[in-house]
């Protein structure tokens, strides 16, 4: 069977975190941190609950555990995705279908 590259190396996280923090500022989204944050301290504070790009960071914390092997994380970030009420409906596929993938059923809470 041929190796899979995995989806997040052929992205960079970096890259998409760094945008999410200069959309966060120009909305007028306290800095995150004095400091360089790691890309790890950068999306535990976007996906706090009320933050505005909460979902986002969600799924992309999803994605990070999944690079970093870590199925269960990854599967509780995709369901705080599917029950929250500002994941759009184009966020809420790409959870479910990442749910899917892992064998895990997007209905079960």
């Amino acid at each position: 069977m041929p190796e899979r590259k995995c989806y997040i190396e052929s992205m960079t996280v970096r890259s998409l975190l760094l945008n999410l923090v200069v959309a966060a500022s120009l909305c007028g989204v306290p800095a995150i941190a004095a400091a360089q944050p790691s890309s790890d301290d950068l999306l535990d504070r976007l996906a706090q609950p009320g933050a505005p790009f909460r979902t986002i960071a969600l799924e992309q914390k999803a994605l990070a555990h999944l690079a970093a092997g870590d199925r269960d994380a990854a599967v509780e970030a995709l369901r705080a995705i599917l029950d929250s009420p500002q994941a759009t409906p184009g966020l809420r596929q790409r959870a479910t279908q990442m749910m899917v993938t892992l064998g895990e059923d997007p209905r079960a809470t």
